[in-house]
C-alpha cells in the first residue's frame, strides 16, 4: 500500500453561475464530506461508473482525463489534504474511501462529479498553516502536492492534534520555521526584529515603496537610512530592482540564498545561520508568529 501524501486542493468550478459557497459546505459540513472536482458528463445514467469506465468514455468523447481529477483518483488512502474556504480559513482533511463518479442534482448543480469521502477538520487562520502551503493556494492547478518535508510534518502532526490523539514530533526546528513555515509577511517581520536588534535601526516605513524592497530603516546614532528585500521560499532577490544611491545601506535575505541580476558588492547579505542563531540568543524579542512555530 502506498505511503499517505499531503496535497492542496481548491474547492471550485470552473462551470458558469455555480455557487462556490454551497461547494465549499457540501464538501467541507457535509454527513459524509467530501474532496470534490467537476470535469462531469450531465448524465444521471452514469452514476457510480467505475475509474476504468470514467477514463474510457472522457477519452470517447475526445476531452481526456483531467490531470487534477487522475491525482485525486490516485491519492492513497489516508492522504491530507489542505484547503482554503471563501472566508479565508483553512482546512485539513483526510481520504476516506475510494474515488467516486457521482451523478445527480447535487453533482450536477455544483459541479462536483468526481469526488472521494473526506473527514474535514477546521485549522483556522492563516498563522498556523505552513508558509509553503499559503503559497501553493497561490497556483491555479485544482490539486498539487505539498512536497515539502517540514510542512508534511507538520501537516501530520497537526492532523493528529485536531482528533486529539497524541504527536511525538518534537517541537520544529529554527531553520525549519525559517525555510518551511514562515509566511512571506512573518519572515519580514523577522528580519526586520533582527536588524533593528542586532544593528540598532528603527523600522520607518514598512509600505513597500518600489518592488526592489519590503521596508525602510533608520539607524539611531545618525539617521542614517536603509533598505531590506527579504524573499521566501524559492523566491530569488532581484538585484537589479534594489536601489543603488550612495547614501543608502541595502540589506538582503532569501531563504533559496538565491539572486538574480548583475552582481553587487554593496548588498549586504543575511545568511539563515546568523538568522538561526539569533532565534536561538534572543528569544524574548521575537515575533509571535516565529515563537509559535518553534513551539508547534
Amino acid at each position: 500500500m502506498s505511503k499517505p501524501l499531503v496535497a492542496r486542493l481548491h474547492l471550485r468550478s470552473t462551470a458558469e453561475g455555480v455557487d462556490h459557497i454551497a461547494i465549499e459546505d457540501w464538501c467541507l459540513e457535509g454527513e459524509p464530506g467530501w474532496a470534490g472536482l467537476g470535469w462531469g458528463f450531465w448524465d444521471e445514467t452514469l452514476n457510480g461508473i467505475p475509474w476504468t469506465e470514467y477514463v474510457a468514455l472522457k477519452q470517447e468523447r475526445g476531452d481526456g482525463v483531467n490531470e487534477s481529477v487522475r491525482r485525486l483518483q490516485q491519492l492513497p488512502m489516508g492522504s491530507l489534504l489542505w484547503t482554503r474556504r471563501r472566508d479565508s480559513s483553512y482546512w485539513i482533511g483526510e481520504l476516506t474511501g475510494p474515488w467516486e463518479y457521482r451523478d445527480g442534482s447535487d453533482a450536477q448543480r455544483l459541479d462536483m462529479f468526481n469526488v472521494r469521502p473526506c473527514q474535514w477538520k477546521r485549522v483556522g487562520t492563516q498563522d498556523s498553516v505552513p508558509g509553503v502551503v499559503v503559497s501553493n493556494f497561490g497556483f491555479s492547478k485544482s490539486l498539487a502536492s505539498v512536497a515539502n518535508r517540514s510542512a508534511v510534518r507538520y501537516t501530520q502532526k497537526l492532523w493528529s492534534q485536531l482528533l486529539g490523539q497524541p504527536s511525538p514530533d518534537p517541537a520544529c526546528e529554527p531553520t525549519e520555521v525559517l525555510e518551511s513555515l514562515l509566511g512571506a509577511l512573518d519572515l519580514e517581520d523577522l528580519i526586520a526584529v533582527y536588524l533593528q536588534d542586532r544593528y540598532g535601526m528603527i523600522l520607518v516605513n514598512r509600505r513597500r515603496s518600489t518592488v526592489g524592497y519590503e521596508f525602510v530603516l533608520r539607524y539611531r546614532d545618525d539617521g542614517r537610512r536603509a533598505v531590506a528585500t527579504v524573499k521566501s521560499g524559492k523566491a530569488k532577490v532581484d538585484l537589479d530592482a534594489l536601489p543603488s544611491d550612495t547614501d543608502l545601506e541595502v540589506w538582503a535575505y532569501a531563504v533559496s540564498g538565491d539572486s538574480t541580476g548583475e552582481p553587487r558588492s554593496d548588498v549586504r547579505w543575511i545568511s539563515t545561520s546568523e538568522l538561526v542563531g539569533f532565534i536561538l540568543a534572543r528569544p524574548s524579542v521575537l515575533p509571535d508568529q516565529v515563537s509559535r512555530w518553534l513551539c508547534a
